[in-house]
């Protein structure tokens, strides 16, 4: 049932399996569990009041400015959210997460199943970042990052970390845990004053400016799902 959601582009799989558990997914009138089989030709699937329909994917790559929330609906707080950038007619949402305080490369689409592949923690894209700090690493700053640091009952560490300037460095990923980076330099008495995101997997920033966005070229896309059926 989270597949069938995820593929007809109304949402994440994950997000799909929470809307489920929560009873938000009825089929043919009947509340949804997780394994019910569905006949797209003859079954209809209402999520949250709205009647389920295929869309035609969407994929964007956004230039985040700092300050602009990674969701689709407004909290509680005034601040922007992406959707305020983004203006299409077909219901996207992001792929994984980019505090408000960073900037950089953020996807959206209505690819429930390729956003659910990109994020899930088995198959996660390298993510490349460029860092500023209040002050410089030292070496055995440079040691512990890259060694690792306890986070979340898990061990997190940069998989690359290049120093850039005398406070700027280029810093690789693998996982995708919330705010890692920043709490990984706050761990070692640093703070980071800037972080932008750059590259997620074969995706690039390039030189798109701040608070733009584009469609994502076919190579892009082709790129994306081949590393989706490995």
């Amino acid at each position: 049932m989270a597949k069938y959601i995820a593929q007809r582009g109304y949402c994440s799989r994950r997000r799909a399996e929470e809307l489920i558990s929560l009873g938000q997914v009825q089929v043919n009138g009947v509340t949804a569990s997780i394994n019910l089989p569905v006949n797209p030709e003859t079954d209809v699937v209402i999520v949250c009041g709205e009647s389920l329909k295929l869309q035609a994917p969407v994929y964007i790559l956004l230039n985040k400015p700092p300050g602009v929330v990674c969701s689709c609906k407004r909290g509680r707080e005034e601040f922007p959210i992406v959707l305020d950038i983004v203006k299409v007619p077909q219901r996207i949402f992001p792929v994984g997460r980019l505090d408000s305080d960073s900037r950089g490369l953020l996807l959206l689409t209505n690819d429930g199943e390729l956003a659910y592949s990109l994020t899930h923690p088995s198959q996660e894209s390298e993510k490349e970042y460029i860092v500023k700090l209040n002050k410089p690493l030292t070496p055995d700053d440079e040691q512990l990052l890259t060694a690792g640091i306890s986070l979340y009952n898990a061990t997190c560490r940069f998989y690359r970390l290049e120093k850039l300037s005398e406070r700027e460095y280029r810093v690789e990923l693998k996982q995708g845990l919330k705010r890692q980076i920043r709490l990984m330099i706050r761990s070692i008495g640093k703070e980071v004053v800037d972080l932008q995101r750059v590259r997620v997997g074969n995706l690039k920033l390039g030189d798109l400016p701040e608070g733009k966005w584009r469609h994502l070229t076919e190579v892009e896309i082709k790129s994306l799902k081949e590393r989706k059926r490995k």
